[in-house]
């Protein structure tokens, strides 16, 4: 650190110096090169850096209060990391510089027509017609700016010539021109239509058995079976670990499950899940549950297997009556009688299972081994 208070140090070259915590309060830096310096903590308090160059200039902390900076170049200069209170800022230069925090009106430009000044509401340049030279010949075909027709609508102006190889007005009546003949069910060509409007011109290629390279069609029930796939939504392939409820008596949400998407459900839809459990219990009961959005679907109760190993089987079909944020869903799967409470079918509905023991007790463990849910289009 060094003190330069009120020193005369006008047009001096401090280029890419490193100035960080120097004291210039009231110094008179007039017309000096501050290019590149660092100014880290610097003090420039009151002083006069009149057309100084500071292009480039790091810095941090930096005091510019009551400094005047009239026609300094503060090219890249971060303001806003400064104390500016009180500063001069007039026709300062000001390209790439941070200002964030500082008034603009405390920057005064300079008017003019020549580099650095900006122009003033009652500038001739701004009512001069400037009527444009002649330039037809940079638009031409080849030329620096030439125009392409293709992006220009409506009719060309003149009559055009037809290129080689396209129709002229005469092909259009003329059958031979329109359709090539040999080209009627050959290899790579187009097919055939007889007075039926067939588009399978040879059956072999068409079968209603899937087969690689043929054509579907409806079998004898007149339907796509043979080529449809039932849509399985979701299948756990390895049991989590969240799939196992042990030694508690809380009713607890197995970790496989599936998230129907909001809105996706329409009236008919057939929500179809299976659930392979298996158990163990000794004097304990567990009452299994199906939920679709939180709400019990599907009750079924384990049998007390005195320890040993047992499994038990649900399956469900959840039938879609109405949708929309009442709406409604009722099963068939014999395994709970009755409808369902509303299901919101606006918001993502999850298929969940559940396990509920009547009593804690170390061995008497319930686990989801797979889950299996389908949605079936109505």
């Amino acid at each position: 650190m060094s003190e330069h208070v009120d020193e005369n140090l006008s047009g001096l070259d401090f280029t890419a110096a490193d100035l960080s915590f120097n004291n210039y309060t009231g110094a008179d830096l007039s017309g000096a090169i501050l290019a590149g310096t660092t100014l880290t903590n610097t003090s420039f308090r009151g002083a006069d850096l009149t057309g100084a160059d500071l292009t480039d200039a790091s810095t941090g902390n930096t005091d510019f209060s009551n400094a005047n900076l009239t026609h300094a170049d503060l090219t890249n200069v971060n303001l806003a990391a400064c104390n500016t209170d009180g500063a001069v800022f007039d026709f300062a230069i000001l390209d790439g510089a941070t200002t964030t925090g500082i008034d603009p009106a405390r920057f005064l430009v300079q008017f003019g027509v020549t580099a650095r000044t900006v122009a003033e509401g009652d500038d001739a340049r701004f009512i001069d017609s400037r009527a444009p030279t002649a330039h037809a010949v940079t638009h031409q075909n080849g030329s620096v700016d030439e125009i392409s027709v293709a992006g220009l609508s409506g009719l060309l102006a003149d009559p055009q010539t037809p290129l080689t190889g396209v129709l002229a007005s005469t092909d259009l009546t003329n059958d031979a021109a329109l359709e090539k003949t040999a080209n009627k069910a050959a290899a790579s060509g187009y097919a055939s239509l007889d007075g039926s409007s067939k588009v399978v011109q040879d059956p072999a290629n068409a079968t209603a058995t899937p087969t690689a390279s043929k054509i579907p069609v409806a079998d004898a029930s007149a339907k796509l079976d043979g080529w449809v796939t039932r849509p399985k939504a979701y299948s756990n392939t390895s049991v989590p670990g969240g799939n196992t409820v042990g030694n508690t008596v809380d009713e607890t949400t197995f970790s496989s499950s599936y998230t129907i998407p909001a809105n996706s459900l329409a009236v008919g839809d057939v929500i179809r899940v299976t659930a392979h459990i298996t158990y163990a219990m000794d004097g304990v009961n567990c009452m299994l549950a199906l939920k679709c959005g939180g709400q019990v679907c599907v009750l079924a109760g384990t049998t007390d297997s005195a320890g040993e190993s047992a499994w038990i089987t649900i399956q469900a079909d959840l039938l879609v009556l109405a949708i929309g944020a009442s709406g409604s869903l009722d099963t068939q799967s014999g395994s709970l009688a009755g409808g369902l409470p509303t299901v919101d079918t606006t918001g993502t509905l999850a298929i969940t299972m559940t396990a509920d023991k009547d009593s804690a007790a170390a061995g008497n463990d319930v686990t989801l081994r797979q889950l299996i849910v389908e949605v079936l289009k109505g």
